[in-house]
């Protein structure tokens, strides 16, 4: 199909960079992560059907049946969402930040591309054994991203990680307090016991 032509030529061009670089293979200096879902926006086709149809996402669920999501970060800058063998996107990330927007929300990153006039869509859910993992995933591929681009995070998210950053630091503080308050505890009963005697 349409979508194994680009991936071939960015398969290329990721080989012939490696060469240049050196006999290491390009996969072992890259950065990968799993993923959830992938989501691609289709917007609908052109007249006569476009009238009547509407814009939807396809979406590709990561299992074993259909092979799992990898997003792969190529230490040349390269970017591949792949499943199994097939390749979802694949673009370099050099001078991205002229034509790529990303957006990071809880474990979800979506990204909109406008290039040549044609814009496109597509966003991702990282995995994990737990929702606090599928969270570090996320948070380590966007500190890779913002190498190249910058990611915003939606203003709920910022709420969101500023309520649990405070929670974390609330939670620190108590535990801190309880044992201080436990030794000042032990301490003032020992004295007590002194002073009674």
């Amino acid at each position: 199909g349409s979508t194994s032509e680009p991936a071939g030529t960015l398969r290329c061009s990721v080989h012939e960079e490696a060469r240049g670089a050196g006999p290491a293979p390009p996969l072992s200096s890259a950065d990968t992560w799993p993923l959830k879902r992938y989501g691609r926006f289709v917007s609908p086709g052109d007249p006569p059907c476009g009238a009547g149809a509407s814009a939807s996402w396809k979406v590709l669920d990561s299992n074993e049946e259909s092979g799992h999501l990898i997003l792969t970060i190529v230490v040349s800058g390269h970017f591949f969402i792949s499943q199994r063998r097939a390749v979802q996107e694949g673009f370099s990330l050099i001078d991205a930040h002229k034509w790529l927007k990303i957006v990071r929300r809880a474990d979800c990153l979506l990204f909109g591309s406008k290039l040549k006039n044609e814009c496109r869509m597509f966003r991702i859910q990282f995995g994990g054994d737990s929702k606090e993992q599928a969270l570090e995933h996320c948070y380590n591929c966007v500190q890779k991203l913002a190498d190249y681009v910058t990611v915003q995070v939606t203003d709920e998210q910022i709420q969101e990680l500023h309520q649990d950053h405070s929670q974390l630091a609330n939670r620190e503080s108590q535990v801190k307090d309880s044992e201080q308050n436990t030794s000042m505890l032990h301490r003032v009963s020992r004295k007590s016991v002194c002073v009674g005697n």
